[in-house]
């Protein structure tokens, strides 16, 4: 398993040499520091996959996954409002807002999803 990762680590660094702007690269990278526990860099990682590519979900899902791994429940309660806010949906943003609302924040986690049933009415 550990060769696998680093053959994959290789791959990826050698990709990220001649695509440092692809936002799919930085997901690859930040999956590859979580595995690691390298927690700040796979977070750095998304953040850039985010800035290289606004609407990608799977980045911002990954980010809102983590944060809560990390017990910030308040931060990715607002990388999910603010998701919703850019119109930034996505299918698992449902369980991420359980997720967030069984923690100690349960109000912003009600209120976030009342705005995501709102929102999915408007769109009707």
């Amino acid at each position: 398993m550990i060769g696998q990762l680093t053959d994959a680590q290789g791959y990826l660094d050698e990709g990220m040499r001649r695509w440092p702007d692809s936002a799919f690269g930085h997901v690859l990278l930040a999956s590859l520091d979580l595995r690691a526990g390298k927690y700040q860099q796979a977070e750095n990682a998304l953040r850039r996959a985010i800035q290289l590519g606004p609407t990608m979900a799977q980045a911002r899902l990954q980010l809102v996954n983590l944060m809560l791994q990390q017990e910030k429940s308040l931060e990715a309660v607002d990388q999910l409002r603010e998701d919703l806010s850019r119109e930034f949906i996505y299918p698992e943003s449902q369980a991420a807002i359980t997720k967030a609302r069984s923690r100690d924040n349960r109000v912003a986690g009600a209120k976030l999803k009342r705005r995501l049933v709102i929102h999915s009415l408007s769109a009707y």
